[in-house]
């Protein structure tokens, strides 16, 4: 399960930018061709967060669309990244987005004085 993975690298970053307060919420942007099966990635998130003196953050998970690019020129929104190019019909052509895992947000525990 590389939702694992994933859900490490993301709460490393996310305890870097922390700078040691506990994580409220975390916002993450996964791309539908990313691969990435998102229930298990915000489980894993959750369970990582935990195991990891982060807290237990409100995970939100947005899909994000993907794009491509064909050989005409055509940039296009897929749902299906198997359809061909709505202009031409041809099957040259590369991602332009979709692949994408960003963290958008984070909310931390403000700091005591």
């Amino acid at each position: 399960m590389h939702e694992l993975g994933i859900a490490t690298e993301i709460c490393q970053t996310v305890a870097r930018l922390a700078g040691g307060r506990k994580l409220l919420a975390v916002t993450v942007d996964v791309g539908v061709l990313a691969g990435v099966a998102v229930d298990a990635l915000e489980f894993c998130i959750t369970e990582v967060a935990r195991d990891t003196g982060l807290g237990e953050p409100e995970i939100t998970i947005a899909t994000l669309g993907a794009t491509m690019e064909c050989a005409c020129g055509n940039r296009y929104t897929v749902t299906d990244p198997l359809d061909a190019c709505p202009s031409c019909g041809g099957y040259s052509r590369k991602i332009a987005s979709g692949l994408d895992i960003i963290i958008r947000e984070i909310k931390v525990e403000e700091e005591t004085k």
